[in-house]
């Protein structure tokens, strides 16, 4: 795994940085040296991911900031296993274009808004919008916020093409996977206290999910990724912090 970023101010009002990234995953298991008789199973599946990125942000004033974002990643895969010999090299692409906007008034009322589009070579394009909204109460420290946005994950590599478990058992990927989408919203508030000394923090927040990706264990025992329709999850975070100077 590895990132590099590079961030250039080409005036007080514009600036822009570009970002690269690659990981890679290998992972494979091997079943011997067993008896004469049994049976020897190989498993291996080695997958590449790389991500280009690059973004320019204009200043108009203090009161607005907006972003406009191009980014690319490419999924490269190749597996191995004897029991399902026809696995082998895949590859997919998604390119993204996305805009991002935050208004700043009077230091205290802070809105923003954007909307991204994915492209996938595999799954088609997607729009998601993300809005949110905070007010700093500065007379106490208080912060309010809010926000809800949408959500898409096209399957990755391994929930699509997976080896199977073990002799016997079916690809641990589905290629009938449908792309993940989701709804979130949250809603929190900040706190700061003897001369920003102390940071309290509390969220609350509420995911729903249509066509869940996960990995279910069949009746046979092995394993396989699946949408699992509609889901939900919510629940609540909170922090502390302490500082030693203000």
């Amino acid at each position: 795994l590895f990132t590099l970023r590079y961030d250039q101010k080409i005036f007080p009002w514009w600036e822009v940085a570009a970002r690269m990234g690659q990981m890679w995953n290998n992972q494979g298991f091997q079943d011997g040296p067993l008896p004469t008789g049994d049976f020897a199973f190989i498993q291996q599946t080695n997958t590449r991911r790389r991500e280009f990125e690059l973004l320019s942000t204009w200043h108009m004033g203090k009161i607005n900031s907006l972003t406009l974002g191009l980014e690319h990643r490419n999924e490269r895969g190749l597996g191995r296993a004897d029991a399902f010999p026809g696995f082998g090299r895949v590859e997919t692409n998604t390119r993204s274009l996305f805009i991002q906007d935050e208004l700043r008034f009077f230091d205290r009322v802070f809105l923003g808004g954007g909307v991204r589009f994915e492209d996938s070579d595999v799954f088609g394009g997607e729009w998601t919008p993300r809005l949110s909204l905070a007010y700093l109460l500065k007379e106490t420290g208080t912060k309010l916020r809010g926000g809800y946005g949408k959500g898409f994950r096209a399957p990755h590599f391994n929930d699509l093409f997976s080896p199977p478990d073990f002799p016997g058992c079916p690809p641990a990927g589905n290629p009938a996977l449908q792309p993940e989408r989701s709804k979130s919203w949250e809603a929190g508030a900040d706190q700061r206290l003897w001369q920003n000394r102390i940071r309290l923090g509390f969220t609350y927040f509420r995911n729903t999910f249509k066509d869940l990706i996960q990995t279910v264990v069949l009746p046979s025992g092995c394993s396989q990724s699946e949408n699992l329709g509609k889901a939900r999850t919510e629940g609540s975070m909170a922090s502390a912090y302490f500082f030693g100077n203000p």
